[in-house]
């Protein structure tokens, strides 16, 4: 049986050092494909649309398809995969597409990537990968005004993410379920499994995060791609964190 995991992410650089240093943390007897797409999930929406969404990823990936190289794309044709992630920003600040086009599109995109056993499960980040720098303790807010990477580089971790290990990879984790629990239910503390689990495939935290951006037009800084090692694991890693 194949041991292949996909992971589609957006940048070249630091989601595929974090996501090398995951897998070895957590993946060590499975073959962790790492992609980058090179585009953000605006794009990606408008290359699936060409097919109106009729198409498997892995297919979406490998025809006609001039972002992926030649290697990458040899790889994921002549390998099977037993999960599938797709990671993306949400992106909000792009000025190619009206607010009312991203929520339609993120919401077609939740709705399309929710298994990743099947085609993929989306998970995205707020307002982009990099908050998973975000000090624990309190959850902050991003108002769009300002650069967000410089604003993370200010009061953010300092983490080497190159040199991310199993204790610091569960530190993220943690704080990452402790800020969806906020979003959630205004707790700063460690969301209950079973919530947690229905999270991972609905839209629940994206309909939160829109609603805050129409109405003050911030969002709150969560990194949730972070807890793929949970949703592969389950409640027997959960309960480690």
């Amino acid at each position: 049986m194949s041991k292949n995991i996909l992971l589609l992410v957006e940048g070249e650089k630091t989601e595929i050092t974090f996501f090398e240093k995951l897998s070895e943390n957590y993946f060590g007897g499975y073959n962790t494909k790492i992609v980058p797409y090179k585009c953000n999930i605006y794009a990606l929406y408008k290359y699936l649309e060409s097919y109106n969404f009729d198409i498997d990823l892995i297919d979406a990936l490998t025809l006609k398809n001039e972002l992926l190289c030649d290697e990458d794309k040899e790889f994921i044709k002549n390998n099977k995969f037993i999960r599938r992630f797709l990671i993306f920003d949400f992106d909000f600040q792009e000025k190619n597409v009206s607010d009312e086009e991203k929520v339609e599109r993120l919401k077609k995109m939740v709705s399309y990537f929710n298994d990743e056993s099947d085609n993929g499960l989306l998970l995205i980040n707020y307002p982009m990968f990099e908050s998973i720098r975000e000090p624990f303790g309190k959850i902050q807010i991003y108002d769009y005004e300002q650069d967000y990477k410089q604003v993370v580089d200010l009061r953010g971790d300092k983490c080497d993410l190159s040199r991310l290990d199993r204790n610091k990879s569960d530190e993220f984790i943690a704080n990452s379920l402790c800020f969806t629990n906020c979003i959630v239910n205004s707790k700063y503390e460690k969301i209950k499994y079973d919530m947690l689990k229905e999270l991972w495939y609905n839209d629940e935290i994206m309909n939160k995060q829109i609603k805050e951006y129409k109405r003050n037009k911030y969002v709150y800084c969560v990194n949730l791609s972070v807890q793929l090692p949970l949703i592969y694991f389950g409640e027997s890693l959960y309960k480690k964190i």
